[in-house]
């Protein structure tokens, strides 16, 4: 024992279900030095001579006084030592409620308190007549606790976005954000306006998965407890908090952000990203699938077509399945992505309490370009452009280009056109990475009927030729 002191640990906890407790405490003496016992002293002994336990559960006042309401209160005292059989070693204190029936509430504190008293005796004579015990006298030594409470809190943070927080958004207070959804740079992750009324915030642990299809060809976190990154973020005076993150591959990710308040109740809001610096834009060659004017005569391998002068034309342009990021098609990384499957329901179920990890309804990927549902895209690429040039130019164009609706792979124009008129389309696909990548074809057109010659046709006999027969 070092002197009378006042030691103070606090802890926040989140379980509740509390129906045994045992407390157990060591307490040892070091004696200061002793002069020579004088010879009027016939004995003497120094010690622990007391130690004890004392535990109250107090509540949040109901009248709304900072004074708290106390709920239980008991005090166990340690058998063993006493004035007359002070203890020279470790005291060792271990109390056991074997029926504990409090019934622990948000807010509630479990305070106990561990109590050592040194002291001891001495035994005095008459020297004159030393073999008889003249007086006995004793030693209030010193007093050493040791306190513990444990706080009780069962609620989870709040972020300012919900309609159960009391305090509003700053700008830039988001559960989650990524700054770039469809990106090849570093990935940006930012996020702010989490509170915790009861034990205050604690940390922010942050989880990245990459994604793959499952049997229906929808993006899941295929190992749920093991995510290929994972870091803590410790909670600070910080509005809004910075994170950068660089994936080793390409891909579909998500990020789980885990928001803990001091007992370890938590909140968790996801986002997700594609991250690919390395694919592009290709184009099919195949015979189904290449750029050609549709409207024109097939027997002209698609280059002519016919038309009436003075009247308008249609021409339509087709270019089905010819364009393909094939990195994002084939790895399906634009499908719907499913909830985040709940873990450590049979933990739960055990009476663990505050045990499941999912993602907050209201805070999963809901919001932005890239949300849960599925990126509308036609094998990987995410859009269409068409130019028209009437010109015999054959650079791409710099203006004039037209958004197609939807994910057509057809266009069609109407035109007075001449004859001898040539047309020439431009196609442009893009993905979601800003890849591009374009294509052309051209179309003649012909508006003269055949012409007979006024010549006589003459027929000449093959001569001197061979003839092929062939026979069964």
């Amino acid at each position: 024992m070092d002197g009378s002191s006042d030691h103070t640990d606090s802890f926040w906890i989140n379980q509740n279900d509390l129906n045994y407790i045992s407390f157990e405490f060591d307490a040892l003496y070091e004696p200061p030095p002793l002069s020579h016992r004088p010879i009027y002293v016939h004995s003497s002994d120094f010690g622990i001579v007391g130690s004890d336990i004392y535990v109250n559960i107090s509540k949040i006042s109901r009248s709304g006084s900072p004074i708290r309401d106390v709920a239980f209160t008991r005090r166990y005292d340690c058998p063993g030592v006493s004035n007359n059989s002070p203890n020279k070693d470790v005291v060792k204190c271990t109390i056991t409620e074997k029926q504990f029936y409090t019934n622990m509430e948000n807010g509630d504190w479990f305070d106990v308190e561990f109590t050592a008293k040194s002291g001891g005796y001495r035994k005095l004579v008459n020297l004159n007549n030393p073999t008889v015990i003249w007086h006995t006298q004793y030693y209030l030594g010193q007093t050493d606790t040791k306190r513990i409470v444990f706080k009780f809190d069962f609620e989870v943070p709040n972020h300012c976005s919900e309609n159960i927080s009391v305090v509003g958004c700053s700008p830039g207070d988001l559960p989650l954000r990524i700054e770039n959804e469809f990106t090849k740079s570093p990935i940006n992750i930012s996020w702010g306006g989490w509170a915790d009324n009861m034990s205050g915030m604690k940390r922010y642990h942050i989880e990245v998965f990459k994604l793959s299809p499952d049997a229906y060809n929808n993006l899941v976190e295929s190992t749920p407890l093991s995510p290929i990154y994972s870091d803590d973020v410790n909670h600070t005076l910080n509005n809004i908090y910075y994170y950068t993150y660089i994936p080793r591959e390409s891909g579909m990710f998500s990020v789980l952000l885990q928001a803990s308040d001091m007992a370890n109740n938590s909140k968790i809001a996801r986002r997700l990203f594609l991250y690919d610096p390395f694919s592009n834009i290709s184009l099919n060659e195949e015979e189904d699938s290449k750029l050609f004017v549709a409207s024109a005569v097939p027997e002209t391998g698609y280059i002519w077509q016919t038309a009436k002068n003075g009247t308008n034309t249609e021409i339509t342009v087709e270019w089905t399945n010819h364009f393909a990021n094939k990195f994002i098609s084939d790895g399906k990384w634009l499908n719907k992505v499913e909830d985040y499957p709940i873990q450590f329901q049979d933990i739960e179920r055990d009476g663990i309490l505050r045990s499941l990890k999912f993602v907050y309804p209201g805070l999963d990927d809901n919001e932005g370009e890239r949300t849960m549902k599925e990126k509308p895209n036609k094998n990987g690429v995410h859009g269409f452009e068409v130019n028209t040039v009437f010109t015999d130019e054959t650079s791409e164009p710099a203006n004039g280009w037209v958004s197609i609706n939807g994910l057509n792979e057809r266009y069609t124009i109407s035109e007075n056109l001449r004859d001898g008129r040539t047309v020439r389309f431009w196609v442009r696909a893009y993905d979601v990475l800003g890849n591009r990548k374009t294509d052309n074809t051209e179309v003649h057109f012909d508006s003269t009927p055949p012409r007979l010659s006024k010549n006589p046709a003459t027929f000449l006999r093959n001569q001197n030729g061979t003839y092929n027969r062939t026979s069964r």
